[in-house]
């Protein structure tokens, strides 16, 4: 199976996934997050027709690994129209879309750009920078600063 991908028409120049939130940083050295929930939202607005395959695909990820889901895609017919609809996902849909800066809430400045690369973990964002590594606590409660 391929992976079903999508793309967010924003000027950006890194993302990460992390906590049910998609973290951003912008061209201009801002970042910024919002709840992948509403990424969820906007794709199934602009496709519809694929809203389950979205959800199934984006906001479930163990079906593979739970009983349930390998109880379901064991019956073969099951199997195979869902094979159908994610080959035709994979192969003929681009699912793209667009993001206004005001879908997303700026938490901070990078400090030095350009930012080589950016991971967060336990509750921390670390942006590897030429000048050095910069660390944010990512606590809803502290001021998002370097």
């Amino acid at each position: 199976m391929k992976t079903i991908k999508f793309s967010i028409k924003v000027k950006a120049i890194d993302s990460y996934i992390y906590g049910g939130h998609l973290f951003l940083i912008l061209k201009d050295g801002r970042i910024a997050f919002t709840e992948l929930s509403k990424v969820i939202r906007k794709l199934v607005d602009n496709y519809s027709n694929f809203e389950n395959l979205i959800r199934l695909s984006f906001q479930r990820n163990d079906y593979l690994s739970n009983e349930q889901g390998l109880m379901i895609l064991g019956v073969g017919e099951l199997k195979n129209v869902l094979m159908k609809l994610w080959e035709r996902a994979t192969n003929e849909i681009e699912f793209s879309i667009d993001f206004d800066l005001d879908d997303f809430e700026i938490i901070s400045e990078v400090p030095s750009m350009p930012v080589l690369d950016m991971r967060l973990y336990a509750m921390r964002m670390y942006l590897g920078c030429k000048e050095g590594l910069y660390e944010i606590n990512l606590n809803p409660q502290d001021n998002y600063h370097f």
